[in-house]
């Protein structure tokens, strides 16, 4: 995706106000080795801030047009986005 906005609106889907969506996208094995780890006294502060740099970075090098990679997206995901929507 070259469109930061629609970044930020899945984001904005995991607000309050955009219905709590999960948008959990991190393999089981991952899960369970952030979950393991003690953070505290906000060692994590900022990550949010460092991940969304990361994918403005990512999408300007995205050559390939929208439609198609917003296609393959979904379509690749599509049972994830699904169990999302229904609380699986």
């Amino acid at each position: 995706m070259t469109e930061v906005d629609i970044l930020e609106e899945f984001a904005f889907l995991e607000t309050g106000v955009g219905g709590l969506v999960n948008l959990d996208i991190m393999p089981n094995s991952t899960k369970v080795l952030a979950q393991q780890r003690t953070v505290t006294r906000g060692v994590n502060k900022g990550v949010k801030e460092d991940f969304k740099a990361t994918l403005e970075k990512q999408v300007a090098s995205v050559m390939e047009p929208n439609h198609i990679l917003l296609h393959r997206f979904l379509k690749e995901e599509r049972i994830e986005i699904l169990n999302n929507f229904v609380g699986s």
